[in-house]
């Protein structure tokens, strides 16, 4: 082989090298870039879903205090009245109290649906940005390999030619 032949394959080694080195290197730079935006995206719904929780914290000590306001507002117009209703007002206002708390209860309820929706979104993102950074990993070690074959068929290649011409040589 001449050695501007040897020159050629070593720039094909090189090149096939260099460039199945860029391809993983670009795989793991992605497969570290979709960890972090998952983790920044599981974090963001795990803070809205804590926003959520003293959201209604707020609200329902609110609700409580404005029912009790209006209970109390009632039961003061009630005894100054002197005014029954059907049963007694005690009673009524005990039944009110009763729907308050359970209408309060419901909107707790569903903010705390809300927020336990809001926490399997941050676990499936997290799981979702795992599974697509191991993809991009395994991306990257198939360019290795391809780049490792590229490199052994431009050798392989490379003996071929070299033992053909050194049989070439020895017939002229």
């Amino acid at each position: 082989m001449t050695p501007v032949e040897w020159v050629l394959i070593a720039m094909a080694l090189a090149a096939a090298a260099g460039g199945g080195y860029m391809q993983y290197q670009a795989g793991q730079d992605a497969a570290a870039a979709e960890k972090q935006r998952a983790k920044h995206d599981a974090d963001v719904a795990t803070q809205q879903a804590e926003q959520e929780r003293l959201n209604r914290r707020f609200d329902e000590a609110e609700e409580i205090r404005k029912d009790r306001r209006k209970r109390a507002t009632m039961e003061a117009m009630y005894a100054r009245s002197g005014v029954l209703l059907t049963g007694s007002p005690g009673e009524w206002l005990t039944a009110q109290a009763g729907t308050d708390a359970w209408n309060t209860e419901q909107k707790s309820a569903a903010s705390r649906q809300g927020q336990n929706s809001l926490l399997d979104q941050a676990d499936i993102i997290q799981w979702s940005g795992k599974t697509k950074a191991k993809a991009y990993e395994q991306q990257s070690y198939a360019a290795l390999i391809s780049a490792t074959g590229q490199m052994a068929q431009t050798g392989a290649m490379a003996a071929k030619s070299s033992t053909k011409s050194e049989t070439t040589a020895k017939k002229t």
